[in-house]
């Protein structure tokens, strides 16, 4: 009987030796470096990605200027034609004109503004009103709470046929 007193213990002490090599190599963090080293990788994409788009929009802007620039010089070079230089008159009537005419813009592109927001708005109504539809009738349950299978043939239905083409 010594013996088998004598061999429970080993077991018990190798079972303790495993489970407290299986922490100290926890411990070591090798798992979070690498993830570290992830993070810090998917943020040098995300700048590097930000910095193209950058320059693309750089570019344009940069062409939207010169393309005013000519604008501005191919009207100066027919204002001062038709009108000289150091009229005082022409000056003042010349900044009016561009005063009416920015204020003319202005409005123009208020009402722009104005009317998609319109259009958007009444779009998103009828989006509304046709989920509530269909809403209200895939909820029709009968007596026992089973639904309606009618209500949802008929979902299906008036997916399947055009409603666009009234033939």
């Amino acid at each position: 009987m010594g013996k088998l007193k004598d061999a429970a213990p080993q077991w018990k002490k190798s079972n303790k030796r495993r489970k407290s090599m299986k922490y100290k190599q926890e411990i070591t963090g090798h798992g979070f470096s690498e993830r570290n080293d992830k993070v810090l990788n998917d943020y040098k994409k995300l700048l590097l990605k930000e910095s193209k788009s950058l320059t693309e929009w750089s570019k344009k802007l940069q062409k939207i200027y010169e393309e005013e620039n000519s604008d501005e010089e191919n009207e100066a070079t027919s204002e001062k034609t038709s009108v000289k230089k150091n009229s005082t008159k022409a000056r003042k009537l010349s900044y009016k004109e561009k005063k009416k005419l920015a204020q003319e813009k202005r409005v123009q592109e208020k009402q722009e503004k104005e009317r998609q927001r319109k259009e958007r708005d009444e779009a998103l109504e009828r989006y509304r009103k046709k989920k509530e539809n269909t809403y209200r009738q895939l909820k029709k349950t009968n007596f026992r709470g089973q639904p309606f299978m009618g209500a949802r043939v008929k979902l299906l239905l008036e997916k399947l046929q055009p409603t666009d083409h009234p033939e």
